[in-house]
């Protein structure tokens, strides 16, 4: 299945480019989101890196499942198994933490655009 989406920011995501816990500037990573063991479970592999970036709500949660993700993107994921699904594109993400080498940063979605379906 591969799907072209654009999303525009909905009110869940423009609270993530105004959250008042963001450290820098919101930029845009050409990334793989999937779903994974560990905290936090949504993350994005930044495409041509070994960067990982852990994904939370707009206010630096963990998600505790799909619904603190944009709706846009929650459709994506099949009901029966979302963990065999990873969805690449271009994600603007927005920091809750400075860069450092050997550890994830954490981040909230703004927006996404490109989305392609993969089974993973």
């Amino acid at each position: 299945m591969t799907a072209g989406v654009a999303f525009q920011a909905t009110a869940q995501t423009a609270s993530c480019e105004a959250s008042s816990d963001l450290v820098a500037q919101c930029f845009i990573v050409r990334g793989r989101l999937m779903l994974t063991n560990g905290n936090p479970t949504v993350r994005i592999w930044r495409v041509g890196t070994k960067r990982i970036l852990g994904v939370l709500d707009a206010n630096g949660n963990v998600f505790n499942d799909l619904t603190g993700l944009p709706l846009e993107i929650q459709k994506l994921f099949p009901p029966d198994n979302p963990d065999r699904t990873e969805i690449f594109g271009d994600y603007t993400v927005c920091p809750f933490d400075t860069e450092r080498s050997g550890w994830m940063q954490d981040v909230c979605i703004a927006r996404a655009e490109n989305l392609v379906v993969r089974p993973r």
